[in-house]
């Protein structure tokens, strides 16, 4: 039996099963074995942290004396930009190209619709009068 106890002043009696009361012949050795398992596995990834900020350095160090070398960007990437510029230029005219045809459109047709409803609501003429 084992006495627990908690902050709150609680106490609990436990009681353990016999295999864990009683050591086996071989707990010692499994018991080693694991920390030694747990050990090597701690060192691998140890070496992979250090491994991921070696390369972290080096290419921080490689794009820092890239821009220092040369703070101008690439032909290809310049070309490649003005390339995308122009593409997004052409598409952007041709779209205000087709709204304003839309825009056109329906300004004539409200025209005409107008022009219709004002010759329909107007008070007739003495000269569309027809005679008596």
């Amino acid at each position: 039996l084992v006495a627990v106890g908690n902050d709150r002043g609680t106490a609990y009696l436990v009681e353990f099963s016999e295999n864990l009361a009683i050591s086996a012949k071989n707990d010692k050795a499994l018991l080693t074995a694991m920390f030694e398992r747990e050990s090597r596995r701690e060192k691998i990834i140890e070496g992979k942290m250090r491994e991921i900020r070696l390369r972290v350095k080096t290419r921080q160090s490689e794009a820092h004396s890239t821009s220092s070398k040369d703070n101008r960007p690439s032909v290809q990437t310049l070309s490649a930009a003005d390339a995308l510029l122009r593409t997004a230029e052409t598409d952007f005219l041709s779209i205000i190209e087709a709204e304003e045809k839309k825009a056109l459109v329906v300004e004539g047709a409200e025209e005409t619709t107008e022009t219709t409803e004002d010759e329909t609501n107007k008070p007739p003429t003495k000269d569309a009068l027809p005679p008596n």
